[in-house]
């Protein structure tokens, strides 16, 4: 004790035991402190609940995901409704023979068919064929 009081001439005696525990002599100032500050401290804003659901739904992550998962859904419905709908397929394809050609084809060269000889002939020039198909979809049951 008297080590201690001889850097502490200005504190009476009876507060030396105190200074052996700082850490309750800090907690003691600083509980003062925040008291002091509690005190002096303008009362705190009431907010109404349309204020306090605003503050909570801003930049709200779960909310943003969630409202996402929501459009990729539509998304997924969307795209399923149009395999609903009909599909029209056009094509187009068009050549040049060089040359005329010539294939016979004999009777039965294919199993029973064809029945009598064919000969298949093409001429010099462009050659275009053009093809469509539509397709509906089976309804679902």
């Amino acid at each position: 004790m008297q080590g201690l009081y001889k850097y502490c001439r200005c504190l009476p005696a009876a507060w030396l035991p105190i200074l052996k525990w700082p850490s309750a002599l800090v907690l003691g100032m600083v509980m003062t402190g925040a008291a002091n500050s509690q005190q002096n401290a303008a009362p705190e804003p009431v907010l109404t609940l349309e204020q306090a659901l605003d503050i909570a739904l801003q930049d709200n992550r779960t909310l943003d995901n969630a409202e996402m998962d929501v459009g990729k859904a539509a998304d997924s419905v969307a795209a399923e409704r149009t395999k609903r709908l009909p599909k029209l397929n056009l094509g187009a394809s068009e050549s040049y023979n060089l040359t005329p050609q010539s294939y016979t084809y004999e009777t039965g060269t294919f199993g029973p068919v064809p029945t009598e000889e064919v000969e298949i002939t093409s001429h010099e020039g462009f050659t275009t064929i053009v093809s469509a198909s539509v397709k509906q979809p089976q309804p679902a049951t």
